[in-house]
C-alpha cells in the first residue's frame, strides 16, 4: 500500500492504543498460570496477535472481544499445531525457553528478516538450547540447563526477559545484572501482577510464588505515543489523553529525550501537551532507548539545529537497518543527514521539499516517523508499505485524521 500525504497543521486530543509490550507479557504470563486471566484493554496488532496464535498452538484456550482477552490455562504447554513466530522477535525471545521446558524438541517458523535478527552471539548465553536455522524456520533441541546463568552484559533485554519468567519453573539463578535492563523490568513488574516475586540475594535472583489468573489492564503504548509527541511538538494543538510520566515503559524517556532538544510539556491525569518548544544543539544518548530513534531524527531533521543520536549500534538488528533508513528516507525528503561511528548527525532545516515517493523499508516505526513531521514538509510525498504499521500499531492512521491528517491511498504492485 501506498499512501500520499498532504501537507497541514494538525490538531484534536487523542488517547493512544495500550502497550504492545505489556501485553505481549501479560498473555505469556497468564498462559503460565493454572486458570482463567482476563487481559483489559489490550494491544491488537500483528505481533501480539502473533502471541495469541503461537499460545493457541500450544493448547491454551484465547477468547478476544474488542475489550478483552479471555484466556484460559492449564498451566502447562503442548504443541497442537505449527508454531509461526512470523516477524515477531518478542514472541519467540520470551516463548523459546518456557516452550522448551514441556517439549525439548520443536520447530519455529519464521520470516527470514526475523531469522536474519535474531542470529545473535546472545544465543550462547542459553546454554542447554540448540539452535538449527534454516530460510524460514528454526529448529530447537534441549532444555535450560544450568544452574546459574551469568548472561552477558549486552544480551538482548527479551532474552533476558524470558529467563527471569522462568525462574518459577526451572531450579536455577540468574545473576542480577539483568535488572539494568529497562525491558527487564517491566516484564519484573507483569510477574509480580501474576503472583511470582523476584528475590534479590547475594548478587543473584531467584523467585518465589506461582502464576496465578489475573484481571489486569494494559496502559496506554509509549512507543506509539512518541510519533505523536512529536506531532504536538510541531503543532500547538495536539492533546493526547491518560499518559502517566511515572510508566515503567523504557519508551517514557522519550520526553526527556525531546525535552534535551528544547521542547516543554504539560502532564496531568488528563493529558499531555507541548507547552514551547526552542529547538537547540544537543548530543542524545540512545543507548537505553534505540528504538526511539526513528522519530527524535525526523524530528530533529526539521529543528533547524545541529543534533546527534548516539549509542545505535543495535539499529542494524531492526525489522530493518533502521541506521541506514532513518538517513535515506529523510534525505530522500531534503533533510541533511549523515551517519558517522555509528551515529546519526543531522543538520536541521526549517522544513523539508517533499515531492517524492519513500521506501518504507517494511519497518514501522520508520514509516510512522515520517508521516509525523508531515506538517513540516512542503510538497506532498508517499511512502510505500505503509501496510507494515500493522505490526504495531493498525490504527495510526485513522489516528493521524483524527487530529486533522490529510492522506490518500493506494495498492503497491512493487512491494509484494
Amino acid at each position: 500500500m501506498i499512501n500520499r500525504f498532504y501537507p497541514g497543521s494538525l490538531k484534536g486530543r487523542i488517547r493512544i492504543p495500550s502497550s504492545k509490550s505489556l501485553t505481549h507479557r501479560a498473555l505469556i504470563a497468564a498462559s503460565l498460570a493454572n486458570g482463567l486471566t482476563q487481559i483489559h484493554h489490550p494491544l491488537y496488532c500483528d505481533d501480539t496477535m502473533t502471541t495469541i496464535a503461537c499460545l493457541q498452538s500450544l493448547g491454551i484456550d484465547i477468547q478476544t472481544s474488542q475489550n478483552d482477552i479471555i484466556l484460559n490455562s492449564p498451566g502447562f504447554y503442548t504443541i497442537c499445531g505449527p508454531l509461526d513466530v512470523k516477524e515477531s522477535a518478542t514472541t519467540f525471545r520470551l516463548m523459546v525457553g518456557a516452550i522448551s521446558m514441556f517439549s525439548q524438541e520443536f520447530t519455529i517458523q519464521a520470516h527470514p528478516r526475523l531469522i536474519e535478527r535474531i542470529r545473535t552471539n546472545d544465543l550462547d548465553d542459553l546454554d542447554g538450547l540448540t539452535f538449527t536455522f534454516m530460510t524460514d524456520a528454526i529448529h530447537i533441541v534441549g532444555t535450560l540447563n544450568q544452574k546459574q546463568y551469568y548472561p552477558a552484559l549486552n544480551i538482548t533485554t527479551q532474552w533476558a526477559s524470558g529467563l527471569c519468567m522462568l525462574l518459577p519453573f526451572k531450579f536455577f539463578r540468574i545473576h542480577d545484572h539483568i535488572l539494568t535492563g529497562d525491558y527487564v523490568r517491566l516484564t519484573v513488574s507483569m510477574m509480580k501482577q501474576f503472583g511470582i516475586e523476584l528475590i534479590q540475594q547475594d548478587g543473584w535472583l531467584t523467585s518465589k510464588g506461582q502464576y496465578l489468573p489475573q484481571k489486569v489492564t494494559i496502559e496506554s503504548d509509549y512507543s506509539s505515543a512518541a510519533f505523536f509527541i512529536g506531532m504536538a511538538i510541531l503543532n500547538n494543538h495536539v492533546r493526547i489523553e491518560d499518559l502517566s510520566r511515572d510508566s515503567l515503559q523504557p519508551d517514557v524517556r522519550i520526553i526527556s529525550y525531546f525535552e534535551q532538544m528544547g521542547a516543554q510539556f504539560s502532564i496531568t491525569p488528563q493529558y499531555l501537551k507541548c507547552t514551547g518548544v526552542h529547538f537547540k544543539d544537543c548530543t542524545i544518548d540512545l543507548t537505553q532507548n534505540p528504538d526511539l530513534a526513528p522519530i527524535l531524527a525526523a524530528v530533529a531533521s526539521v529543528s533547524s539545529k545541529h543534533i546527534v543520536l548516539t549509542g545505535l549500534e543495535k539499529l542494524e538488528y531492526k525489522e530493518s537497518n533502521r541506521l541506514l533508513a532513518i538517513r535515506d528516507s529523510l534525505n530522500l525528503l531534503g533533510a541533511n543527514v549523515i551517519i558517522h561511528d555509528m551515529s546519526l548527525v543531522i543538520e536541521g532545516k526549517r522544513t523539508l521539499y517533499g515531492d517524492a515517493t519513500v521506501e518504507g523499508y517494511r519497518d514501522h516505526r520508520i514509516i510512522m516517523s515520517l508521516v509525523a513531521i508531515n506538517s513540516r514538509i512542503v510538497h506532498p510525498f508517499e511512502i510505500i508499505g505503509c501496510e507494515y504499521v500493522n505490526k504495531s500499531f493498525p490504527d495510526f492512521f485513522n489516528y493521524f485524521q483524527r487530529v486533522g491528517g490529510i492522506y490518500e491511498s493506494s495498492v503497491s504492485t512493487s512491494n509484494g
